[in-house]
């Protein structure tokens, strides 16, 4: 079986939970501007048993300043699969991404802050190669 980059095995989502914006920078914007900033700091789960089935979601705080308000809450969804050492290893590489990439740099007069983030890490949909 042949394996993909490490960043390939996760379909990043961001969510930025009840935000006003402003006209000089979408949602959608920022979102992508943390998500190149964590990708950087992501080592991937491709060395993990069966990544295909690991799913792991981070929510945060961040301030205005870039800095995580409190600690990270780290979920699974309700059907993952039963607690295994790759899934606790991808739930440690998520949270470790999220907070080694702290403070983030945010787009000025976007969004306003402190602000609920949703990291979701989400593996390809299938088992590579079937």
């Amino acid at each position: 079986m042949q394996m993909m980059s490490k960043i390939a095995w996760v379909s990043f989502a961001l969510s930025l939970i009840s935000a006003p914006v402003s006209a000089e920078a979408t949602e959608d914007e920022v979102a992508m501007e943390l998500y190149q900033q964590v990708s950087q700091c992501w080592v991937g789960i491709d060395d993990l048993e069966r990544p295909w089935e690991l799913s792991v979601s981070v929510k945060v705080t961040i301030a205005s300043d870039g800095r995580l308000i409190g600690d990270p809450a780290i979920s699974t969804p309700a059907n993952s699969i039963p607690q295994t050492n790759a899934l606790k290893a991808a739930r440690d590489r998520a949270y470790h991404a999220v907070t080694k990439c702290a403070p983030y740099s945010l787009p000025s007069n976007s969004i306003v802050w402190p602000k609920e983030v949703d990291f979701h890490f989400i593996p390809p949909p299938v088992e590579p190669g079937v």
